[in-house]
């Protein structure tokens, strides 16, 4: 069982762990639901995304697995976080005392902004040392973290953590990398979070622009 939610949050956080033996029918699609979702949602393919989450939430049910329901949930409230979407991560506050796995808790903390030093050693390894640089305000350092994460998730979720304190080549790097991916509702935050930080009149009506264009419907 502790497989799947490791799984679930390596699509997110990206742990690197992997399965150690087979997954439930109903385990292995709740993960490929979570999947789907999150590409369609930094996609901004609405429909799509909700759909793939509501698929995810069912199969989670299905097992009566509540690690596995609070890891989903979580990673919902991590993917509204990464694109500057307020989220109180409810749905997981909801279930909280209903789990067991002891590591969801200081990954809420986390993205919350209301993590404990002693919690630190228990993120993903993927996290720690940037997690240390901005505790010491060490900003350039976390940069690099960011800019060596291997994921892109785990690259914009650090990155709109430490939002007002990156410098404008890496919000332009994280612009660059959603629009490789295609991703959408990445570039449209980003795109925005670079306006707060231009004072040059042309340059500003330039990334007014390309967010009236990409805003527009067909």
């Amino acid at each position: 069982m502790k497989n799947i939610i490791l799984l679930l949050l390596t699509s997110f956080i990206f742990m690197g762990c992997s399965f150690t033996q087979k997954p439930n029918k109903w385990e292995y699609e709740s993960a490929a639901a979570f999947e789907s979702y999150k590409k369609n949602f930094l996609s901004q393919r609405d429909t799509l995304a909700k759909n793939d989450f509501n698929r995810a939430v069912e199969h989670a049910k299905s097992g009566s697995d509540f690690n596995l329901l609070a890891t989903i949930y979580l990673g919902e409230c991590a993917l509204n976080i990464s694109v500057g979407i307020q989220n109180k991560c409810e749905n997981y506050l909801a279930i909280k005392d209903l789990t067991t796995d002891l590591s969801l808790e200081p990954y809420y903390n986390f993205i919350a902004a209301t993590l404990e030093k002693e919690q630190i050693p228990l993120l993903p390894a993927i996290y720690q040392n940037y997690v240390w640089h901005v505790r010491y305000q060490e900003y350039s350092k976390a940069q690099q973290d960011i800019a060596t994460m291997t994921k892109m998730s785990s690259k914009f979720l650090a990155a709109a953590l430490m939002k007002e304190n990156l410098d404008n080549k890496m919000r332009e790097r994280m612009i660059e990398l959603g629009s490789y991916y295609g991703y959408k509702r990445v570039v449209l935050f980003w795109l925005e979070e670079s306006k707060k930080w231009t004072k040059n009149k042309k340059e500003l009506e330039l990334l007014d622009k390309k967010i009236s264009i990409l805003n527009q419907t067909n």
